[in-house]
C-alpha cells in the first residue's frame, strides 16, 4: 500500500490524545482504592486501556463507557476466591501485564494471563522472582497462560531501578492491598523516575499514605480495598509525547499552533518540550482551560 503525503502549512488547534500512562493508572486505582470514579479521558480507548479495563472487570470491577469518553469505575467490593480462576486477556499491553500481576499477587485471586503477540517473550525478571519470593506461585516466563496462585504478603521489596519502572508501579499500585506495612526500595538508578512519580501521585488521590525516604524508598501503611472513599471524578490528562510534534510544528512554521488537555504540572518526561521550544527562541503562551488542564499556544519566531 503507498501513501502520498501532500505538504502543507500547519495551523490551528489539536486537542492531545489521552496519556496512555496516566489513565493505566487512574483505572487500577479506582478499581481498587475507589468507590464510584468517573474518569473523563477524553478519547475513545486504545488496544491497551481497553485490555486493562477488561483485565480489571475479570478481576471484579465493574467498568463503563459514556458516548462522552467517560469512564464510570465501580470498584472491586471483595476477594471472591469462590468464584475460581480469572481470566486476564492482556493484549499485546506491557503495560497491563506488568501493572496487574502484582495486583492479582496482592488481591490473592488464582489467575491466569493471556498476553498475545510478542508480549509472552518479553522479561518479567525481576518482578516475578520478588512476587514469588513474597508467598506467590508463578508459572515459568513464556508461558501462555501465565498462572499465578497464592497471596502476596507485606515486608521489604526489591526492584532495580535500572530495568523497568513499570514493575516499580506495578508493585506501587498492589502494596497498599496488604495486611502488613510494606517498603519498595529502588536498588542502582532510577530510571524514569517521572513515571514512577506519576503512581505515586495517582495513589495520593486516592488517599493512600506512604513515605519516601533518600535514595528512593517508599514505605506504604496498608489500606485494604476502597475504605471510606466518596465518589470522585478525575481528568486524565493529555499526552506529551504527543503533543510534542505538534507544538514543535508552531515552532518551526509560519501560524501558531495550540494543543489542548495538556497538564503543566504533569510527571510525563516529555514535558520538557516547553523549555527546549523556549529555549530555540519560539513563543509559548499557556492558559488554563475549563476542564482544569492547560491550552498551549506556540508561534513561531527566529530560532
Amino acid at each position: 500500500m503507498n501513501y502520498t503525503i501532500n505538504a502543507c502549512r500547519l495551523a490551528g488547534k489539536v486537542k492531545a490524545i489521552p496519556s496512555k500512562s496516566h489513565l493505566h493508572r487512574q483505572l487500577i486505582a479506582a478499581a481498587l482504592y475507589g468507590t464510584d470514579t468517573e474518569i473523563r479521558a477524553g478519547a475513545a480507548a486504545s488496544e491497551d486501556i481497553t485490555a486493562t479495563e477488561n483485565c480489571l472487570t475479570a478481576l471484579g470491577a465493574q467498568i463503563l463507557r459514556s458516548e462522552a469518553d467517560r469512564i464510570h469505575v465501580k470498584a472491586i467490593r471483595e476477594r471472591r476466591r469462590e468464584e475460581g480462576v480469572r481470566r486476564l486477556f492482556c493484549k499485546e499491553s506491557g503495560s497491563t501485564l506488568r501493572f496487574l500481576l502484582p495486583v492479582a499477587c496482592a488481591l490473592g485471586l488464582p489467575a491466569e494471563f493471556y498476553p498475545e503477540g510478542r508480549l509472552p517473550d518479553r522479561p518479567l525478571s525481576p518482578l516475578r522472582e520478588e512476587l514469588i519470593r513474597h508467598g506467590c506461585r508463578i508459572s515459568e516466563p513464556g508461558s501462555v497462560p501465565l498462572c499465578v496462585e497464592g497471596t502476596l504478603s507485606g515486608g521489604v521489596f526489591e526492584i532495580a531501578g535500572g530495568v523497568s519502572s513499570q514493575y516499580i508501579s506495578g508493585i506501587l499500585l498492589a502494596l497498599p492491598l496488604l495486611e502488613a506495612e510494606s517498603t519498595l526500595r529502588i536498588t542502582g538508578t532510577l530510571e524514569s523516575r517521572p513515571y514512577v512519580e506519576m503512581t505515586l501521585e495517582v495513589l495520593a488521590g486516592f488517599g493512600i499514605s506512604f513515605t519516601e525516604n533518600s535514595g528512593f524508598s517508599v514505605f506504604i501503611k496498608p489500606r485494604g480495598l476502597h475504605r471510606a472513599q466518596t465518589a470522585q471524578c478525575l481528568q486524565t490528562e493529555g499526552d506529551w509525547s504527543n503533543a510534542a510534534f505538534w507544538l514543535t510544528a508552531g515552532a518551526i512554521g509560519t501560524k501558531e499552533v495550540c494543543v489542548s488537555g495538556l497538564s503543566l504540572t504533569s510527571k510525563q518526561g516529555d514535558k520538557a518540550i516547553l523549555q527546549l521550544l523556549k529555549q530555540f527562541g519560539a513563543s509559548v503562551k499557556a492558559a488554563e482551560a475549563e476542564d482544569g488542564l492547560s491550552e498551549i499556544t506556540v508561534s513561531p519566531s527566529p530560532l
